[in-house]
């Protein structure tokens, strides 16, 4: 049986968001990260990690990433905020 090896650990990935987050001034102790992983997502050719980060002033509403890594891109990008509002200005950690 072959193993599939993650292309990042998933704590190096949690560092990330953290960094990514504390270059917008947002304080460690605010909120609470998620990370996983998505075989299924690599293997059709998405980018498998999936980042949540839900702030303990904001509980009901997360905040989804990813981190694109493909095509000489490195960052991390804001994919979808869920529930939906009607508009990004609802939400109270959107980073545009």
């Amino acid at each position: 049986m072959a193993l599939i090896k993650i292309p990042l650990e998933l704590q190096e990935m949690r560092v990330k968001m953290v960094e990514y987050l504390d270059s917008h001034g947002v304080d460690q102790d605010d909120y609470e990260v998620t990370v996983g992983y998505r075989l299924a997502d690599k293997l059709s050719g998405f980018y498998p990690y999936q980042i949540d980060v839900v702030y303990h002033d904001e509980p009901d509403v997360t905040y989804h990433y990813r981190y694109e890594y493909k095509f000489g891109k490195k960052r991390i990008a804001l994919r979808m905020i869920t529930p939906l509002e009607p508009s990004f200005d609802d939400y109270k950690h959107y980073i545009p």
